[in-house]
């Protein structure tokens, strides 16, 4: 098992989650929602090393191809 955690910044957030491809999931999509959701919930944590490893990505700044080849890599998976 793999333990990988995708952040970005708050203001990226917050852009993000008013975007039209978040409707019709089960996503939030809206910024209080996602305020509420982040003051609610503990999302800054990582897993302890000495519990499992884990990746944590800030792809604030980065397409989403990065991003898979960044866990493809970390996972060894070709």
């Amino acid at each position: 098992v793999f333990f990988v955690k995708l952040t970005a910044n708050v203001q990226d957030l917050m852009q993000r989650v008013a975007s039209p491809s978040r409707l019709g999931t089960k996503k939030i999509t809206s910024p209080e929602k996602l305020e509420q959701a982040l003051k609610a919930h503990n999302l800054i944590d990582t897993i302890p090393e000495n519990i499992a490893k884990s990746l944590v990505i800030d792809n604030t700044n980065l397409q989403p191809e990065e991003v898979v080849s960044q866990i493809r890599s970390y996972c060894k998976i070709s």
